[in-house]
């Protein structure tokens, strides 16, 4: 399928790439004609094609979360197959999907302080809701509606406050842990048509929420109350499509676009700079930043695999030993009791294990 310059393949091939872990166009169509077209119309191809086994269906993860207080549990939202559940640091896996009536998944989230409560995001389900480690689910859209969610973040210091951002341009958000729901786009730029896939907290003494399209936005409190502002000196208007905060120095953020790489600011958002010359040209699907050693970053690249820095950006060594070639990768996921197990959910050959940093897979 070709949206644009970019050329999206379905693979046929199904588990065999498991591991030992069992320019586009510019202007307002850009976004419409790549983004859009990846993200809403890949999971209607994977749906429309018969005959599928679960064993023999390509296996996108899309995300890969660590249990926050036990590591020995594990998470993948993976398309189409729902939730996969691990209790054994991912040597076997099972799908946890009781009560989905959408099994193609974005995004998984788990509350630190109540770790048995998981929050999923879905295309064209809305939101669900665990209260018992993915053994059940409900769907929370009271004010929502079953849209396509590409975005789901909880507020670190108060768990009950979910946001959520829509494949048609919205920000919603929960102040009751997903009962109820309520738009919270006031203030920002008409984005209708557009799909809000960056969203992030910073995870300082004061969170911000940030959100990244074709502007980075950020919402605070201000002296005149919680507003959305314009921010990003120094980013060019390009398409951000991750980003990611680094709780060792504060004030430090990194954003991904769809065609200059990689940017980074020390000033919570403020002014930005090229994170070197290195990823110039590149589609960045995923910035990394290690949860227990926040100098080293893992950096994913849309048809160019995975990257590694040891020194914050100066750096780059490319990471494919036992890794698909031509494979994306979608999500990473690091062991918080040992750094060096780092899991990779791939685009079309499911989870890959590495016990050495990285180096081999």
């Amino acid at each position: 399928l070709s949206f644009g310059r970019t050329i999206v393949r379905a693979s046929p091939q199904g588990l065999a790439g498991w591991s030992n872990s069992s320019d586009s166009q510019s202007g307002p169509s850009k976004r419409e004609n790549v983004v859009r077209g990846v993200m809403l119309f890949f999971p209607l191809l994977i749906f429309l094609t018969p005959n599928f086994a679960f064993s023999e269906e390509p296996l996108m993860i899309n995300q890969i979360t660590v249990h926050p207080k036990n590591p020995e549990i594990l998470y993948a939202a993976a398309r189409p197959q729902g939730v996969l559940k691990s209790i054994d640091r991912g040597k076997s896996w099972a799908p946890v999907r009781k009560g989905l009536k959408n099994t193609s998944v974005y995004h998984l989230i788990i509350p630190s302080q109540k770790p048995e409560t998981l929050y999923l995001a879905t295309f064209g389900g809305g939101v669900y809701k665990s209260e018992n480690g993915g053994d059940s689910w409900i769907d929370i859209n009271d004010g929502l509606g079953d849209t396509n969610i590409h975005a789901l973040v909880i507020n670190p210091s108060d768990p009950k406050n979910l946001y959520a951002g829509t494949s048609t341009g919205e920000v919603f958000r929960s102040l009751d842990s997903g009962t109820h729901w309520e738009p919270f786009s006031q203030g920002l730029p008409l984005l209708e048509g557009e799909v809000i896939i960056s969203l992030l907290f910073s995870q300082d003494r004061t969170p911000r929420l940030y959100l990244g399209e074709e502007s980075l936005f950020v919402r605070g409190k201000t002296k005149s109350g919680e507003t959305w502002d314009s921010v990003g000196n120094g980013l060019k208007k390009e398409v951000i499509t991750t980003l990611s905060f680094d709780p060792e120095e504060g004030g430090r953020l990194y954003a991904g676009t769809m065609r200059d790489g990689v940017f980074v600011s020390v000033d919570r958002g403020k002014n930005w700079k090229p994170v070197g010359t290195f990823f110039q040209k590149k589609w960045i699907q995923n910035i990394f930043v290690d949860p227990t050693k926040h100098s080293r970053l893992y950096v994913s690249v849309l048809g160019d695999g995975l990257y590694k820095s040891a020194d914050r950006g100066k750096t780059w060594t490319k990471l494919h030993q036992g890794l698909p070639p031509g494979d994306d990768i979608m999500s990473l996921a690091i062991d918080p009791e040992n750094p060096d197990r780092i899991y990779a959910g791939t685009h079309n050959n499911g989870i890959f294990v590495s016990s050495d940093g990285g180096s081999q897979w």
